[in-house]
């Protein structure tokens, strides 16, 4: 029985193994972060993302001109990349000397992050899957 108990667990381990190294299996589940800018002011915007379970950090100050159609957001060159499984949260302001318009959770539910000295309530992104399969957001003017 010792035999057959030793070559069992051996198999396990082996499978466990074998799926925890797979190319590509823990890659799956991330997505690039695409954003467009359909208000017809400028905005700057910080991103609250988690590139792998719960790792959360926020990422900006990115810069969008009016009616800017989808781009990837980068940070040092690297696109920006979210978990499929988890929330992403966003900040935005417009940058064009009018009044500001402010892009923030108001429920007083929000995720607060601070970020380069500021605290900015986050809202929780209404995001879909584009044609390439990634995380897209539409900003429209409140």
């Amino acid at each position: 029985m010792t035999k057959l108990t030793d070559i069992v667990g051996l198999a396990i381990a082996s499978l466990v193994l074998t799926i925890a190294s797979t190319p590509g299996a823990y890659a799956q589940a991330l997505r690039k972060i695409a954003i467009a800018n359909e208000c017809s002011r400028p905005i700057q915007m910080i991103v609250y993302s988690a590139n792998s379970y719960h790792n959360w950090q926020p990422h900006g100050w990115y810069q969008f001109v009016a009616n800017d159609p989808y781009s990837y957001v980068r940070t040092k060159g690297v696109i920006l990349t979210q978990l499929e499984d988890h929330d992403l949260y966003f900040y935005a302001e417009t940058t064009d000397g009018q009044a500001v318009l402010r892009w923030q959770d108001t429920s007083g539910a929000s995720v607060n992050v601070e970020y380069q000295g500021g605290t900015y309530r986050m809202i929780k992104a209404k995001t879909f899957l584009n044609e390439d399969g990634d995380t897209a957001l539409r900003v429209t003017c409140p």
